[in-house]
């Protein structure tokens, strides 16, 4: 079966323009940024088992100016004393006004056998009692960097 596609006539393309200019778009305020040093994490490294220390650093990205909606959006780096270095660390979070939620993913690499490890974090609470909704955390072990690739 051949299907065919025919051209818009100009009538579509003018009923198309107009529409569009009358859209406006959707604005968002500037985000405020700082730049914050998160608390020191103990834990124990995935795929040693071994005790280690995580020190993290952020840039936060926070747009306050939603009506009852908060939202950040952070990039995060960090190191641990085990010799891991977080090679991608992303932060959301949200509030609007109903409930809370902040969701975590970091990737960590060690250069001198290039272990990895993935942590993801997801905690989501009602605002309005206080409750815990959801919360997850995985930290795992993916090998080295030659089977991740």
């Amino acid at each position: 079966m051949k299907t065919t596609m025919g051209a818009f006539s100009p009538l579509t393309i003018v009923l198309g323009a107009f529409v569009a200019s009358m859209m406006t778009p959707a604005s968002a305020d500037a985000p405020t940024v700082f730049s914050v040093t998160l608390p020191d994490l103990h834990f124990f490294d995935p795929c040693t088992g071994v005790p280690d220390t995580a020190h993290f650093s952020a840039i936060e990205f926070v747009h306050l100016d939603h009506p009852n909606d908060i939202v950040v959006h952070a990039h995060r780096s960090g190191f641990t004393d085990g010799g891991y270095k977080m090679f991608e660390g992303n932060e959301a979070y949200q509030n609007n006004g109903q409930e809370a939620t902040l969701a975590l993913n970091d990737l960590w690499r060690r250069d001198s056998d290039g272990s990895m490890f993935h942590t993801h974090f997801v905690y989501n609470i009602d605002d309005s009692t206080g409750a815990v909704k959801q919360e997850q955390f995985r930290l795992e072990c993916i090998g080295d960097d030659a089977s991740y690739l």
